[in-house]
């Protein structure tokens, strides 16, 4: 509770300071804590530059799945703020993404006139495009975590899982039968 008062009135103070035309404070809800914080921080990273993070906890001091942070929206090449999408999806775990000022927007196909429940597109999860599911999909994918063709989440040489493995040793020692 003390973080979020503490969050509250640090924000009200930091707005009236003139930064807030370009920096937000969105807040990430995944339905898992299975999403390492460095695969969310990547994500985020394509929209923003991290100022500040935290992870809320309860009356208990247990982490209930939000993180909260601080950032600096990037801008596009014609000098406005890139939004950051209200929905994420990571491999198999989805999220909701909500901050001041956020316009809706359909997670499918991007349209601020409805939402996801009422979108008739299709969208595949491999690539991103419309029109076709990952089963008909003949891409080699695009990543949903760094947003670069070629792989997905499951093989992106930035996730953690897979930054965590390949410093792991990949030798495995094996017991021959004169050996028992």
């Amino acid at each position: 509770k003390i973080i979020c008062m503490s969050c509250r009135s640090n924000r009200k103070a930091w707005c009236r300071s003139g930064e807030s035309n370009f920096a937000q404070f969105p807040i990430f809800k995944f339905w898992t804590g299975r999403v390492p914080d460095e695969d969310i921080d990547l994500y985020l990273r394509r929209f923003c530059d991290i100022l500040h993070t935290v992870k809320p906890v309860d009356k208990l001091g247990i982490w209930y799945g939000v993180r909260k942070y601080k950032v600096r929206l990037h801008k596009n090449a014609n000098g406005h703020f890139i939004q950051i999408p209200n929905s994420i999806s990571l491999g198999p775990y989805n999220g909701r993404i909500i901050y001041p000022g956020q316009s809706n927007t359909c997670f499918i196909c991007q349209s601020t006139d409805h939402q996801v429940k009422d979108c008739t597109q299709v969208k595949c999860w491999r690539c991103g495009h419309l029109g076709h599911k990952a089963k008909d999909c003949s891409s080699e994918g695009r990543c949903s975590l760094c947003g670069v063709d070629g792989h997905t989440f499951f093989t992106c040489p930035d996730s953690y899982a897979n930054k965590t493995r390949s410093q792991q040793n990949p030798k495995i020692g094996y017991l021959l039968n004169s050996d028992i």
